[in-house]
């Protein structure tokens, strides 16, 4: 007897799907077990059906590929467009030449800058300023100089300066027509001092101007760079010793030693006292001494002596011209008088005391002081016995005493020292620092 097992569930399955298949009519399929999930005890071998067809499927669609965005191309950089080069400006006293030619530029600078050549010039003569005009000094303007120098330019640009050119002989004219102007005659002897320190004063004394000294002068500042509008003429001035002289009252004396056997620096110590002596300063004024002294070189004179430049011990045209401002400034110092520039040297001096020292070099290095006195102040410089004076004179009896010390704080490896000076008039004492310096050992060799 033959149990009859119904189908798997398993195999209905494939037959629902091939609904194409075509079965007897006799044919009954048995009803899966509704609600029962436990499978029967006894278990039938399963077999794969023979007569059911293969499922029926169609082909999985083949996806179309998205296309990708091409790659951007990274565009080539612009071609560089060399710019022309711009020429950079090129002037002559501010003013452009830049693309014109040689006879186009001399036009144009004559035209900007002739009226300088009308500019007046003050000739300081100790009392008063005289005024002439450049083109009077023998001053004129090297046009085709500027322009060479302009052309050395031209790859760099930049600005020519104007400056002047100064034919001296025709300012020794001017200057010679000056002193018609300015000379006169004494009344009386010069100002001077006695053996016993008294002040020979006197009435109005001569006035000298010294012609080709001044015109070297009026030369060295109308070619200076910049030009210079202002000049001293030297003028020797020598008062009377009647009994109206306003310079009736000594201020100040001072005097250093000086080797005349050294002639070179003995003869510039004499120039140096002949250009300063008879200088007036005004009241409220200041006195320079490289501008008392005025340039140094060969041509006016000067002789070449050993001098310091830049902490060494050189050969110089117009040297031993700081003991001309080293006696001054003491002399100043010992009047009451405040002390506008002043600069030590690199190494000691021998005629003055450490600290007490006043170093001047022509554009660098001056020594000045301000008239702070009510009225003008005559200075006298003379060299004589060994020695170089100075003294100072002015219109009023100075009512302060004044004393001026100096002492060295080290020697190790060279001096430092210091100065002090001390005022004291009826209101009290006044104590003051003038300086503390420093002074190189001398070289051995």
């Amino acid at each position: 007897m033959s149990v009859h097992m119904p189908r798997p569930v398993a195999l209905f399955l494939p037959f629902i799907a091939c609904a194409f298949s075509t079965f007897p009519a006799t044919a009954q399929l048995p009803s899966p077990a509704l609600g029962n999930d436990t499978p029967s005890q006894v278990e039938t071998p399963r077999s794969a059906p023979t007569s059911l067809p293969p499922v029926a499927s169609s082909p999985a669609p083949t996806p179309t590929p998205t296309p990708r965005p091409a790659p951007r191309a990274t565009p080539a950089p612009p071609p560089k467009v060399q710019k022309p080069a711009v020429p950079k400006p090129l002037s002559i006293g501010g003013v452009s030449i830049r693309g014109l030619n040689d006879t186009q530029v001399i036009q144009k600078i004559r035209a900007a800058h002739q009226d300088k050549l009308r500019a007046y010039v003050e000739l300081w003569d100790g009392e008063s300023a005289q005024r002439l005009r450049r083109s009077e000094l023998g001053a004129s303007i090297p046009y085709y100089k500027l322009l060479n120098d302009a052309r050395a330019l031209s790859s760099s640009g930049g600005d020519v300066p104007v400056r002047f050119e100064v034919d001296l002989k025709q300012t020794t004219r001017a200057m010679q027509t000056l002193a018609a102007k300015i000379n006169r005659r004494p009344t009386t002897s010069v100002l001077d001092i006695d053996s016993a320190g008294n002040v020979i004063s006197g009435g109005s004394g001569s006035v000298t101007l010294a012609v080709e000294g001044s015109a070297l002068r009026v030369q060295a500042a109308l070619e200076n760079d910049p030009p210079q509008s202002y000049a001293e003429l030297i003028v020797a001035r020598q008062a009377g010793t009647g009994t109206n002289s306003q310079f009736k009252y000594l201020l100040a004396q001072y005097s250093t030693p000086y080797d005349a056997g050294i002639r070179g620096r003995t003869k510039n110590l004499k120039m140096s006292a002949e250009n300063v002596n008879g200088t007036i300063v005004a009241p409220g004024a200041i006195f320079s001494t490289n501008k008392a002294i005025g340039p140094r070189n060969a041509a006016n004179g000067w002789k070449e002596a050993k001098m310091f430049v830049n902490g060494e011990i050189v050969d110089g045209v117009g040297a031993g011209i700081c003991q001309c401002s080293t006696t001054i400034y003491n002399a100043a110092l010992l009047a009451g008088l405040p002390i506008v520039e002043r600069h030590p040297h690199s190494f000691r001096v021998t005629y003055a005391p450490a600290s007490r020292d006043a170093a001047i070099y022509w554009g660098q290095k001056d020594m000045r002081f301000r008239n702070t006195t009510s009225g003008p102040i005559y200075v006298q410089t003379l060299v004589r016995g060994g020695r170089y004076h100075v003294r100072l004179y002015g219109t009023a009896a100075r009512t302060a005493s004044v004393s001026v010390e100096s002492s060295i704080l080290s020697r190790s490896n060279g001096t430092r020292s210091q100065a002090y000076r001390t005022i004291s008039n009826a209101s009290g004492s006044k104590r003051e620092l003038l300086s503390r310096d420093y002074y190189k050992p001398k070289p051995t060799n």
